[in-house]
């Protein structure tokens, strides 16, 4: 996968955070971009709540999240 500049490892998913929340590959795809305030991308680490992600964490805000 490919996002800007960066590469994340061919043939796994990175770990899709939307809002804090893990979320699916589909949830993400479902998301419009004006919706988007902020990306985030770590190519590899554990996520908060202990998953490995070795092919990275994508991290998305949207404008609407909950304060």
């Amino acid at each position: 996968m490919r996002l800007g500049s960066i590469n994340l490892k061919e043939g796994k998913e990175p770990t899709y955070i939307i809002d804090g929340v893990v979320a699916t590959k589909q949830a993400m795809a479902k998301l419009n971009s004006a919706d988007i305030e902020s990306v985030h991308v770590n190519k590899a680490e554990t996520t908060e709540n202990g998953e490995q992600a070795s092919s990275g964490t994508i991290y998305i805000t949207t404008k609407n999240q909950d304060k």
